[in-house]
């Protein structure tokens, strides 16, 4: 099996939403609904990547800055 790393896209969203929800303690912010997450990747999306196993995402590396700090 082979994972395929590439650059994350707003069309990720929705099944990466779900991954991060399986983990236990991650808490989902309002940063993670669709608008922030498409501002994130707006300012930031040369540092996230999506990783995708058999066609299926199972991992991603968000780093940036919300603007702020």
């Amino acid at each position: 099996m082979t994972v395929r790393v590439r650059p994350m896209s707003v069309h990720d969203h929705q099944v990466l939403a779900d991954l991060w929800s399986l983990f236990p303690g991650n808490t989902m912010t309002g940063a993670d609904e669709p608008e922030g997450f498409r501002a994130f990747l707006g300012r930031n999306g040369r540092f996230c990547y999506t990783a995708e196993e058999d066609g299926q995402v199972v991992g991603s590396v968000m780093a940036g800055t919300d603007g702020r700090r």
